[in-house]
């Protein structure tokens, strides 16, 4: 049986200090992608044009946004999957994969008001779901639920985006608290990510898994955010799933 969300808790884990406080300032197009975007689609896998079960690394569409399934998960008992919280605008409650022709769930509870940006989404009855499963640029992949456990500075990580595909990343911070401009939206405790090379992450990236290995094994630790300024470098962040307690 696989965890249930219980409440919010905060972590401090950002090397033995106080986490710190940067502005998400994806308003700056030169240096920034926006963290979601309306429905004007940039290019994308083609794969991600068609209806298929439901597993993590595919692309979603809310009312006014598009975003990427994290992971599929139990939740009090039902089927259900985590993505990021910011993908649902106001009032948006329907969820359509590939797109809103096809819904395929409702809204169940969002953690952004509790400065978390997750969001879990009821999977619709009659519609195929795997639990664990992300897809990715070389196949589908078994992967660990994360609830207790978070990546280390320096750990290497990749993410799956419905449209940049495989992005490979490195821990460059385990503990910082963000403020999302457009929204002013309080998002605390989330992991810095540093993108390999010339990496970049799309808009309706937002929602993607972020993987790692614990012990050998592929450990799904989060859902993708955006992107971050702070002073003159550019990251990625996430919030791990290790923020909330899981039953």
């Amino acid at each position: 049986m696989l965890p249930m969300i219980r409440l919010w808790r905060p972590r401090l884990l950002f090397q033995g200090s106080r986490a710190s406080r940067f502005n998400v300032l994806d308003s700056h197009p030169a240096i920034i992608d926006r963290f979601f975007h309306s429905l004007v689609e940039p290019v994308m896998p083609a794969n991600n044009l068609k209806v298929r079960p439901l597993v993590g690394g595919i692309k979603i569409v809310t009312r006014s946004k598009i975003g990427t399934l994290g992971l599929v998960v139990k939740y009090n008992g039902n089927m259900c999957f985590v993505t990021a919280g910011h993908v649902f605008g106001k009032g948006d409650a329907r969820v359509g994969q590939p797109d809103d022709a096809n819904p395929v769930g409702d809204l169940l509870e969002n953690f952004l008001e509790d400065n978390q940006d997750i969001a879990i989404v009821k999977v619709s009855s009659g519609v195929d779901a795997t639990p664990n499963e992300i897809w990715t640029d070389s196949g589908i992949k078994q992967v660990a639920f994360g609830s207790d456990v978070r990546p280390t500075k320096d750990q290497r990580l990749w993410l799956q985006g419905a449209f940049s595909g495989l992005v490979n990343c490195s821990v460059a911070g385990t503990d910082v608290d963000i403020t999302v401009p457009d929204t002013n939206d309080q998002v605390k405790n989330v992991v810095l990510l540093n993108l390999d090379g010339e990496a970049r992450t799309q808009p309706g990236d937002s929602g993607a898994p972020v993987v790692g290995k614990v012990g050998g094994k592929d450990v799904c630790y989060g859902v993708y955010g955006g992107k971050v300024v702070v002073g003159a470098d550019t990251y990625g962040w996430f919030t791990p799933f290790e923020n909330l307690f899981w039953d």
